[in-house]
């Protein structure tokens, strides 16, 4: 019962984001944000599916980190367990 009411409370924030989102100031951002932490908490598909996204488009991924600050911490975690993996940096060493 509780994760229902968190998934509509979710998508009640993401409806108000895309409302929001035109105006001047960046409301709209954060709802948005806001929403996609909830629904991240209760669902581990749309976990994995903002991840594929987050790694597809750069543009989302940087929206996400600036709103990221303004977050509430459980929200900010939530967010975070979606942020694209980051390939292993090489060494630069070589086998010969």
């Amino acid at each position: 019962m509780q994760r229902l009411m968190l998934f509509i409370i979710a998508i009640l924030f993401l409806i108000a984001g895309v409302l929001t989102l035109p105006t001047p100031i960046p409301l709209g951002a954060i709802l948005l944000a806001i929403g996609l932490g909830l629904l991240v908490m209760t669902s581990v598909t749309v976990r994995n599916r903002l991840r594929r996204l987050r790694e597809r488009f750069p543009e989302l991924d940087g929206s996400l980190r600036a709103v990221d600050a303004y977050l509430p911490r459980n929200l900010r975690r939530a967010l975070r367990l979606s942020a694209p993996r980051r390939p292993k940096k090489d060494d630069g060493q070589t086998v010969s």
